[in-house]
């Protein structure tokens, strides 16, 4: 009897853990292509503002949202958690800012956009980013 309750509650255990793999793959990745739509834009509005400084973004920078881009396109959760988020995530910050500072969003819209950013971050960690 107890080997059949262990082996039950072990069943369950494997499934649960399972499911979890499941679920990063099939709510994750759809949740951060629907978001990269629009972060996408806040990259492009901080490379443009970068680039406004004075100080061009660099070519680390360019390459790691063209792989972020294409990662997310392949729906290859190795890919996405491989992409170097960490370099982008900055730049989008940096074109959430410029956005407000030229006044083309007001400062809830900014704290909205922030928060797409930072779930978008959470979503590369439990992916199981670098």
């Amino acid at each position: 009897m107890r080997t059949r309750v262990f082996f039950t509650i072990l069943s369950i255990l494997l499934i649960c853990a399972c499911a979890g793999v499941r679920a990063r793959e099939s709510v994750l990745l759809p949740a951060m292509r629907a978001a990269w739509e629009g972060i996408s834009a806040d990259v492009g509005a901080g490379i443009v503002d970068l680039a406004a400084s004075g100080t061009p973004a660099s070519t680390e920078s360019l390459r790691a949202a063209a792989d972020v881009a294409r990662a997310l396109q392949a729906g290859d959760v190795a890919q996405v958690a491989a992409a170097r988020w960490d370099i982008v995530e900055p730049i989008a910050q940096r074109g959430i800012d410029a956005r407000l500072a030229k006044h083309e969003i007001g400062p809830g819209v900014a704290a909205s956009l922030r928060e797409r950013v930072r779930k978008f971050t959470e979503a590369w960690v439990l992916l199981g980013a670098r």
